[in-house]
């Protein structure tokens, strides 16, 4: 087991008690959805002058499956091959689609710990899970009406 490898298992094996510290200081109440399921994804919905604003926040680390070590000296990863891991479990795909079908929202703000675009650098990016990001491109695409903004 390489250094890196064992970095990642380290990271990973603490997962539930960081989840709940995550939701200790956020002072989520202990009978909070959020605390229902593995992760932390959420959604928010927030009323302005201007209509309804929908937040769907996601956990982009407690399901993210291990990255293909870069050979490139200025590159960390490369992209995994098509198909193999995931950033999301089925769980937070479904419930993301069913945020965006079943809302009432003008406008929805999907929000990613780590960057959606760009996938060229080499570090910690959805590209570096092509299937992934395909699938989250479909899920905006079919909703171009309201999904106006990706963070």
């Amino acid at each position: 087991m390489t250094m890196e490898s064992t970095m990642l298992v380290q990271i990973f094996v603490k997962k539930t008690e960081a989840q709940k510290i995550f939701l200790d200081f956020f002072e989520a109440p202990e009978d909070h959805s959020r605390r229902s399921h593995k992760g932390v994804y959420h959604s928010e919905i927030f009323k302005t002058k201007k209509g309804r604003v929908k937040v769907p926040v996601l956990d982009t680390r407690y399901f993210k499956t291990a990255l293909t070590k870069s050979t490139k000296l200025n590159k960390k990863h490369t992209p995994n091959r098509y198909g193999k891991g995931a950033i999301l479990a089925e769980a937070q795909w479904k419930g993301l689609t069913n945020e965006l079908n079943n809302t009432d929202a003008d406008f929805n703000i999907i929000v990613s710990s780590i960057q959606v675009l760009s996938a060229e650098h080499g570090f910690e990016t959805w590209g570096n899970f092509p299937h992934e990001i395909d699938k989250l491109k479909a899920i905006i695409k079919k909703q171009s009406q309201r999904c106006g903004l990706t963070l």
